[in-house]
């Protein structure tokens, strides 16, 4: 017997193993925003879909999972209908998804939600994974940050230092904005969430989370826009990598992503980050309307 209904709050710890790490905290902590549709055989937890409203009209589809055991079977169509009319319930009128996979399987996500009226899949940014082989690239010595910046850890970052960033908002963009991150519900690594200063004064920060035991996001890089076309931005990055190859080993991983509205820095990337990273892909993102019925539609805006 198939039961297919949104997760009961003290039951997600159940289903916490299907989703990714990233996402756990926001599924066990009862986060309000969150979307859990589970699928239980015979009272078994079998299949998890995951998403979190954004904001009154608009959800983000975070993750799907079907045990392998009860794969074929249809679970995963089901499971994100299932997740569409829950979201629909909340009042959302759109439901976006992005997603990051090799060619072979992202024709396969991308053929999953087209095939159930999602949009056709349009590429939204370079998502790059690192390890111990980038630190070996012949650019490397050019690219490190000058002497005479200091780096510290994020959570030195002082209460003026705060105050002179919320003053400064309105010239820093919206998804960099180091202040918001912290407000999010999955916690900064503090191994390597930095802030840079130059003459005491606050020019850059790189914010990162950990997705996996041995694989930590590049979520946030910023660096003052006087000092760009310096190339600091790339020296606070590897200054981040290499944090993490000594704390973590040489095994572990650093990923990050970059839109492709960022022109230079995906140039740099593809032209000559390439050859020195583990993984190069592409993410896409897709997005569906959710009508007033059961039925939804694919939005192509």
């Amino acid at each position: 017997m198939i039961t297919l209904q949104e997760v009961a709050l003290q039951a997600r710890s159940e289903f916490a193993g299907m989703t990714f790490p990233l996402f756990r905290p926001a599924l066990e902590n009862s986060h309000p925003a969150a979307i859990a549709v589970g699928a239980r055989v015979h009272g078994r937890a079998a299949a998890l879909g995951l998403a979190v409203q954004r904001d009154a009209d608009r959800a983000e589809l975070l993750s799907l999972y079907v045990e392998p055991s009860f794969r074929r079977r249809g679970f995963g169509t089901e499971l994100l209908h299932a997740v569409e009319i829950a979201a629909k319930e909340r009042g959302c009128a759109q439901l976006d998804a992005i997603y990051t996979s090799d060619s072979r399987r992202s024709d396969l996500i991308g053929g999953f939600l087209s095939k159930n009226g999602w949009s056709d899949p349009k590429p939204r940014m370079l998502v790059c994974r690192a390890g111990k082989k980038i630190l070996q690239a012949p650019w490397i010595e050019r690219y490190r940050l000058p002497s005479d910046i200091e780096i510290a850890p994020w959570s030195d970052v002082t209460p003026e230092e705060r105050e002179d960033l919320r003053r400064r908002r309105d010239r820093i963009p919206a998804t960099l904005f180091p202040l918001d991150w912290e407000q999010e519900h999955y916690p900064l690594e503090p191994l390597n969430s930095i802030l840079i200063r130059q003459h005491g004064s606050l020019i850059g920060w790189l914010l990162t989370h950990r997705v996996a035991p041995d694989t930590i996001r590049y979520t946030c890089a910023f660096v003052s826009a006087d000092l760009q076309r310096q190339a600091i931005g790339v020296g606070l990055m590897i200054a981040g990598i290499e944090r993490q190859l000594a704390a973590l080993g040489p095994e572990s991983y650093g990923i990050w992503a970059t839109p492709f509205r960022y022109a230079a820095m995906s140039a740099f990337i593809q032209r000559r980050m390439k050859p020195w990273l583990d993984e190069l892909r592409i993410s896409s993102e897709t997005r569906i309307a959710l009508t007033a019925n059961d039925a939804a539609v694919p939005v192509n805006a």
